[in-house]
């Protein structure tokens, strides 16, 4: 049975091409991706099929018998695009110049096969000179079209609008308005990384932080080529400590009346807490008083006060929160094993 197969662009596989490709093959002679991971400083280069630097060209030329990027190899079919998302970037009138851009971009997620569009209004050949150079070892394929309608991908579009995925399906099978242009350079750079995970060390992180409060986390990367620094805030809560106060333990075991299966809780946090048990899509949240009807019993509510009042200790002062909760067992009768667990 033939399977539609995406071919990203590269030599690897069973056909050259320099841009994504779908076909249709058998499943047993689809051929694997290659792994595309380099080490620092360099990129991979599918075209050679092996790790380069980043200042050495990678172009469709690299490898022998490439389909020129306007033409489809015998059943093959352009994949479908959808435009996921965009950054927004306003040049100001002057010269020309180079502009670095960054912000917005640095979050924006990329896999195998992707494309990246500029889209202006800044009339043809306007935003970018590219020149038709077929001896540059920088060369690239490239495609232009000329529309009356912007594509967005936020929610900002205008009214009236063409689908979104309808346009950029029709616009890059179809080509319409415009064409590929081959052995083109153009003064662009784009730098994407990778994503791994790396776990952290350190004599604090192994060990825990012993005091409760907010830290912050610094990273900073070591490639020279692409530095970044990230942090994140770090909150250390101590642990809640889940109590139950009422009814008191008999060895171990709590007993109830018959259709009076209330209980009792404490927990130590100061950021609120919550808590259900197993068997029930039922949950309670912790408050910082002692529901009244406990008071004359349980001791640890005497402290705590009541809702609006200070405690007869000095008010909470504590982080102790209290919740009650009926498990609802009714009239049953016998042994019960009840779950309950508490989380901020």
């Amino acid at each position: 049975m033939m399977t539609p197969t995406f071919l990203p662009p590269g030599c690897g596989g069973p056909l050259c091409h320099p841009v994504a490709l779908c076909v249709s093959m058998e499943p047993s002679i689809s051929t694997p991706l290659p792994s595309t991971s380099c080490p620092l400083p360099q990129q991979w280069c599918p075209f050679l099929g092996r790790c380069l630097p980043r200042a050495s060209p990678c172009h469709p030329g690299s490898c022998a018998n490439c389909t020129q990027a306007d033409t489809l190899p015998p059943g093959a079919l352009r994949p479908s695009y959808s435009l996921v998302d965009e950054v927004v970037v306003t040049l100001p009138a002057g010269p020309v110049t180079h502009i670095l851009v960054r912000e917005r971009v640095e979050d924006l997620l990329v896999s195998p096969g992707d494309i990246i569009g500029l889209q202006h209004d800044a009339g043809p050949v306007s935003l970018l000179r590219c020149d038709r150079s077929p001896q540059s070892p920088w060369r690239q394929p490239i495609l232009t079209l000329n529309q009356f309608d912007w594509l967005w991908a936020n929610s900002n579009q205008s009214e009236g609008s063409v689908d979104l995925d309808q346009s950029v399906e029709i616009t890059l099978e179809d080509v319409q308005g415009g064409g590929w242009a081959a052995d083109v350079v153009c003064p662009i750079r784009v730098l994407y990384v990778g994503h791994s995970e790396t776990q952290l060390q350190g004599s604090q992180l192994s060990s825990g932080l012993p005091q409760p409060g907010l830290y912050s986390l610094e990273v900073t990367s070591d490639d020279p080529a692409f530095p970044v620094m990230a942090s994140c805030p770090v909150r250390v809560v101590p642990p809640l400590g889940l109590t139950v106060l009422h009814p008191l333990s008999q060895n171990g075991t709590y007993y109830f009346r018959p259709n009076q299966t209330v209980v009792l809780l404490r927990v130590h946090s100061q950021y609120g807490a919550k808590v259900h048990w197993q068997g029930s899509n039922q949950s309670a949240l912790f408050q910082d008083h002692c529901p009244p009807e406990f008071l004359p019993t349980v001791g640890e509510c005497r402290g705590a006060g009541r809702a609006g009042e200070p405690g007869r200790g000095g008010g909470n002062q504590s982080d102790s929160l209290f919740a009650v909760i009926d498990l609802g067992l009714g009239e049953e009768r016998g042994p019960v094993v009840v779950n309950l667990a508490a989380h901020r």
